[in-house]
């Protein structure tokens, strides 16, 4: 009776490991085959080409929109633009708006232009927007330019970064 009051803690101990060795209980040696599961990281920009293109839009008078695309993306590769950086120029007093659309959707990612006041008698307008659009295969990106009023020039002049990737 003696020797069980003594090593009341290690035996509990040595039945608690025998019995998680049988049981299989999380933390313990196990026999079960584990197999791997195969993940397909798309959009990992660390394993993809770089790509940075400008894009200048012009507007002169009597026009109040227009786009200028990029070159369709390649078969078997899809575009993803991450960065948006844009330096519009309008008349005073003009309201504008710039945005990131695909081919022929009529609006899509709005670009929100942010003033910097006069410079050269226009309306300097500028910005740096994360985005986050995928263009596939075949497709193309384009900037939009869209104003109130049609008088005058305006100008954008849009960077546009990211990555293509390879797709199956």
């Amino acid at each position: 009776m003696m020797f069980l009051q003594k090593n009341i803690g290690w035996i509990a101990c040595v039945f608690v490991i025998i019995l998680a060795l049988i049981l299989g209980l999380p933390g313990t040696a196990q026999t079960a085959s584990v197999k791997p599961v195969v993940i397909r990281d798309l959009d990992n920009g660390d394993r993809a080409e770089l790509y940075i293109r400008d894009i200048t839009v012009l507007q002169f008078d009597g026009l109040r929109a227009s786009d200028e695309c990029l070159d369709l993306v390649p078969a078997g590769k899809r575009l993803i633009v991450e960065h948006v950086t844009a330096r519009v120029r309008v008349p005073i007093g003009q309201s504008v708006y710039a945005g990131l659309k695909i081919g022929g959707i009529r609006f899509g990612t709005f670009v929100p232009l942010v003033s910097q006041g006069i410079l050269d008698g226009t309306q300097l307008l500028v910005s740096s927007t994360p985005a986050k659009l995928r263009i596939g295969a075949g497709d193309r990106g384009c900037m939009l330019l869209a104003r109130d009023l049609a008088v005058g020039q305006a100008t954008g002049l849009f960077t546009l970064s990211g990555y293509v990737i390879d797709v199956p």
